[in-house]
């Protein structure tokens, strides 16, 4: 089957779904206009966009998003609201308006109206941290559960990553998280972080000018905002990131630019894995490219 068959199929297996689950809805159109690392996203009327987990394995942090965007309320940028939700049986998935633009990384510099809605935003998700934790918005799983996926994290990348790369590498790559685990992170503070906010995440104005909205809020929790930072970093220069930073309004522990600069050397790191999985042996080199890159020459 050619890809092109393959999204028709998916694309209307997709569009049984919505019709067998919301009466009130005529599809007149639909378009695939999504397939990420865990989910789909199919546009339907031009106006509403339905998204999917790619399997049951990840229909519980779709369920997760649901809830949490709907509790958040507003905020400095768009949301995608859910204004139609099914769950039933293991069977998630929900729709909300769509919002038009493009991905972050269509624009080569953050104008100065982005940025400060960017500062706004994350302003936001660190005030609206304890009403929501309050509502029970979200689990308070704190600093020692994000410490523990990190070093988790760690040894995966010992046994997987630092194999396939030079000896000098692995071994700048190992101290990094070493000195993640047992320096930086040791004044963390944790709060409510959006977790993936960077590229098609961030829809832009067709004009580049502004932020429309932010989606895919799968990885949301409560972790370290520094990593919403790094995401900003991975595309525009350290400067621009330092200017958001600066209008952050959030707690920031004296090593916070120290786990800026972590978070964004092995991000590299989850291209590789995702690639990997794809069989896209040239996205792989070039991640691991950027990864050697990165690690010895640093974000400031």
């Amino acid at each position: 089957m050619s890809p092109s068959d393959e999204f028709d199929t998916i694309e209307l297996q997709l569009r049984k779904k919505v019709t067998g689950a919301f009466d009130g809805i005529q599809i007149q159109s639909s378009r695939l206009i999504s397939t990420g690392w865990n989910s789909y996203i199919l546009l339907v009327n031009r106006r509403i966009a339905f998204k999917f987990p790619r399997n049951k394995k990840h229909a519980p942090s779709l369920e997760r998003e649901i809830s949490l965007v709907n509790c958040l309320g507003l905020c400095p940028v768009k949301l995608p609201f859910y204004k139609y939700v099914h769950i039933s049986r293991g069977d998630v998935f929900g729709g909300y308006d769509f919002i038009e633009g493009s991905g972050l990384n269509s624009i080569h510099k953050l104008t100065g109206t982005i940025i400060n809605q960017f500062a706004l935003f994350l302003n936001c998700l660190y005030h609206k941290t304890g009403i929501l934790l309050k509502r029970g918005c979200l689990q308070d799983t704190g600093m020692d559960s994000w410490k523990s996926n990190y070093r988790e994290f760690s040894r995966y990348v010992r046994e997987k990553i630092s194999p396939r790369i030079d000896s000098d590498v692995a071994k700048e790559l190992d101290r990094e998280f070493m000195d993640f685990l047992r320096i930086y992170s040791s004044t963390m503070r944790v709060s409510l972080i959006h977790g993936d906010l960077y590229r098609d995440n961030v829809i832009v104005g067709y004009s580049g000018e502004k932020i429309e909205g932010v989606i895919d809020w799968e990885e949301a929790c409560i972790g370290d905002p520094a990593i919403d930072f790094a995401a900003i970093a991975v595309d525009f220069p350290a400067d621009q990131m330092m200017k958001i930073l600066s209008y952050y309004s959030g707690e920031m522990d004296k090593y916070f630019l120290k786990r800026i600069e972590f978070y964004w050397k092995i991000e590299p790191i989850y291209g590789i894995l995702h690639n990997s999985v794809k069989n896209q042996d040239a996205k792989v080199d070039m991640y691991f490219k950027t990864l050697e890159k990165r690690i010895f020459s640093g974000l400031f």
